[in-house]
């Protein structure tokens, strides 16, 4: 690879850069500190770590910075601003999603459209019903019908479809008319006609899809790739290469040459794999197997969290309490908690007694338990973020940071 770099340089010279654009952080942080979203009483505005208020509490709701930009509210509308307070876009929409690919799904008197991060409004507040770009299409709805567009806004299909249509993935859009399944190509033809009982979207080429009461999987072309013998498969099959099927009345795995990577002996298994493994029940108890089917966590546990070594650790239940793992099957953190959530931001959300607080990665309490769980605001479920996370006491909610500092006052 030596011969074929396109910038030739001299050994000091990477030093220089990597210096300057250490120097240059540097200088952006002490001119751009971190604004958290502070509450006085019931108006919100943004402060300083050290809690000094630089956009005045004038807000009826607010949400955290990210990419420079936060939401703001005022009379029940939703607007943006900047790290200087001033109005990207005006508190005029009833709804701002959150951002994805700098784009976000507004709502403005009843209709919805797309702004970006600049605080355009790219496509306008003319749908009844907006979804997020999915294969480079949104499906949206005007006068109770769905067509495609793209993010020029441009109408790609036209308005002429009814509920059956579903998103567009791998070039193909699932539809269901008479009470059978095909697929759409971006073109609007049924690339595949509606011949099928049921039917997944297409993942790395390949569809499952159910003919006379069993489940197999055909190609772009129709042709029958992995033969109709599996009693069900998983939403997300070949996400990794790998999918989930049902084989009288157990699960497994199978590759996209239908060879068994492993077999159909559990009772439940997860649809898809994180870092390599993936959760399986058998006989009322949960582990972990690997790619090649092989246990890599012995399946001792009640159960097992949601998003598993989607950060390192899992959360895993045994003897009615909760608590992590490696990827290794080493117990990190002992079973102790009466509920246990995923690690974000390198801290995690515990409870005991019915009371929530925080955890490090050594086990350590870090924030104490004194919070309650309830979904604190629509910006977040108590989990941290860039080193705040919203939570909720005494029916109010606010921002604390990792050293579990509150920003508000009542």
């Amino acid at each position: 690879m030596e011969n074929n770099r396109l910038i030739k340089y001299k050994g000091g010279l990477i030093n220089h850069v990597s210096n300057a654009i250490s120097v240059t952080n540097k200088l952006l942080a002490t001119i751009e500190p971190q604004l958290i979203p502070y509450r006085k009483k019931d108006k919100w505005g943004f402060c300083t770590p050290d809690k000094k208020i630089v956009i005045d509490c004038v807000f009826d709701d607010a949400g955290p910075f990210s990419g420079g930009i936060a939401q703001v509210c005022q009379n029940q509308k939703w607007g943006i601003i900047n790290k200087k307070g001033y109005h990207l876009l005006p508190c005029v929409f009833n709804r701002i999603e959150d951002f994805k690919d700098d784009l976000a799904c507004v709502i403005k008197n009843g209709k919805w459209g797309l702004i970006d991060t600049l605080g355009n409004e790219v496509i306008s507040c003319i749908y009844d019903s907006f979804d997020y770009f999915s294969d480079g299409l949104a499906k949206v709805s005007r006068n109770g019908r769905f067509g495609f567009i793209n993010k020029k806004g441009e109408t790609i299909l036209p308005f002429i479809y009814g509920v059956e249509i579903d998103y567009f993935s791998d070039g193909f859009a699932l539809i269901h008319q008479n009470d059978k399944d095909g697929f759409l190509d971006k073109t609007g033809n049924l690339k595949i006609p509606c011949v099928y009982e049921a039917a997944s979207n297409f993942l790395n080429g390949l569809a499952g899809v159910l003919k006379n009461g069993k489940w197999g999987f055909i190609d772009k072309n129709e042709n029958e790739k992995i033969p109709f013998i599996y009693d069900n498969t998983g939403t997300e099959s070949f996400l990794e290469e790998l999918a989930s099927v049902e084989l009288n009345g157990k699960w497994g795995y199978i590759d996209t040459q239908n060879s068994p990577v492993a077999p159909c002996i559990y009772d439940e298994v997860a649809d898809i794999f994180l870092n390599g493994l993936a959760w399986v029940k058998q006989k009322g108890k949960y582990g972990f197997i690997n790619k090649i089917g092989k246990i890599e966590i012995p399946l001792i546990y009640e159960y097992v969290g949601e998003a598993n070594f989607s950060d390192e650790f899992a959360s895993v239940q045994l003897n009615g309490k909760w608590g992590y793992i490696d990827r290794n099957g080493n117990q990190v953190i002992p079973c102790l908690y009466d509920e246990a959530d995923n690690f974000s931001d390198d801290l995690a959300l515990v409870s005991q007694n019915e009371n929530w607080g925080y955890i490090d990665r050594n086990g350590k309490l870090v924030i104490p338990f004194i919070y309650e769980l309830s979904m604190p605001n629509r910006f977040g479920y108590s989990r941290f973020s860039n080193g705040i996370a919203s939570v909720k006491l005494n029916d109010n909610s606010g921002y604390i940071n990792k050293e579990g500092i509150q920003y508000w006052e009542d």
